[in-house]
């Protein structure tokens, strides 16, 4: 990474404003480090860098501190020219754009949360807005893109990161909460849209869970990497070269030596970094049975 071009992502892993920021970042195959906070104890550069709001996500490039999503990712998308554009060209668009992203962030995503947090009637009461809320988005949806077509399957913009972000994990939080999320027949616009997007995160890196869990753990230890996104229905030169057993994600490089599959990373990680937390306990019979769990995880139930 060059030193003139340092970026540094502060931000929690259960933080919906900082995994839009990343998702970001990782659409534009921008190398960064990401900064685990302790939102019960923050760190003194946080409070320094955010001293409005005292809240992630914050971004650092080249030393000067940007703070809150949206003014983020509107910094990603003027900064970096590379990689797809988050916002369009034409300035009523860009307005537009910049309309229906507050809409997602104030209305819907507000909604949502409702939703989640809620129980009983109060729920139903919450459910049935975030319902107003989606014809509402349906019909201004149909205005910006006549096509029908929000997502053109390749290329994620501003309005693609806040719903996959919000929406993309909808299937499990319906099944969690026990409440009709996403109405196929009532908004086919909206359910064609997150399901484009769910589809083309499965098909990259970015939802791996072997990825995540390797991802995870980096942060855990504070160490610096740069995240470079694969597409596994075209997976890259470089992958195969580093994995030509699997050809598989993960792979860690380090001092350009390639760690393959995601347990035997997380421990080269832990042997390597003795910086805490600890992954594996010192006694070797704690140890071996901590392994053998994992590997009864890895393999069975996951």
């Amino acid at each position: 990474m060059a030193e003139e071009n340092i970026v540094t992502l502060y931000g929690t892993w259960t933080s919906p404003y900082a995994k839009r920021v990343e998702l970001a970042l990782k659409v534009k195959g921008i190398p960064y480090e990401f900064v685990l906070e302790d939102l019960n104890n923050k760190s003194q550069l946080l409070l320094n860098y955010n001293p409005v709001h005292k809240k992630v996500p914050v971004l650092v490039h080249n030393g000067k501190p940007i703070a809150e999503s949206h003014v983020i990712l509107e910094y990603i998308d003027e900064t970096w020219k590379n990689g797809p554009k988050l916002l369009p060209d034409d300035p009523y668009n860009r307005a537009q754009f910049r309309f229906w992203a507050g809409f997602l962030q104030q209305q819907v995503y507000e909604t949502m949360f409702l939703v989640m947090r809620m129980e009983g009637e109060a729920q139903e009461k919450a459910t049935e807005e975030l319902h107003e809320k989606f014809e509402i988005l349906e019909e201004g949806m149909k205005g910006l893109f006549p096509d029908g077509t929000p997502f053109d399957g390749e290329n994620m913009g501003l309005l693609d990161i806040l719903m996959c972000i919000t929406f993309g994990p909808y299937k499990a939080q319906e099944e969690v909460l026990g409440v009709k999320i996403i109405n196929s027949e009532k908004n086919p616009l909206i359910f064609s849209w997150v399901n484009s997007l769910i589809e083309v995160t499965l098909q990259g890196s970015w939802a791996s869970p072997y990825s995540k869990g390797v991802e995870l753990a980096l942060k855990l230890k504070g160490i610096p990497y740069e995240f470079v996104q694969e597409n596994l229905a075209n997976k890259s030169p470089s992958l195969l070269k580093y994995n030509p057993v699997y050809n598989k994600i993960p792979v860690l490089v380090h001092c350009g030596k390639p760690i393959s599959e995601s347990l035997v990373i997380l421990e080269y990680i832990h042997e390597t970094w003795k910086n805490c937390p600890r992954f594996l306990p010192d006694d070797p019979n704690r140890r071996a049975q901590l392994r053998f769990w994992a590997g009864f995880f890895d393999q069975q139930v996951r």
